[in-house]
């Protein structure tokens, strides 16, 4: 799905709409984040259709519809 919201997010904003912290947030961005960011000057901004595209990727409506990480 094209998500079109364009409206931009701080790091404490996308935190919350994400439920982590602003550091897992900062340490994500330092190690090949898994949400695209902005930055202008010193701040770094997130686009908040990357948050919902994100979120909505990672839904599932099971444990055996998840494919990541341990044994697969």
């Amino acid at each position: 799905m094209q998500h079109t919201d364009q409206t931009l997010l701080n790091e404490k904003e996308a935190a919350y709409l994400l439920n982590v912290s602003v550091f897992t947030l900062q340490k994500a961005r330092r190690t090949g984040g898994f949400i695209p960011f902005i930055k202008v000057k010193s701040k770094v901004l997130y686009k908040r259709s990357d948050i919902i595209a994100y979120l909505e990727a990672n839904t599932y409506n099971s444990t055996s519809e998840y494919h990541g990480g341990g044994n697969e």
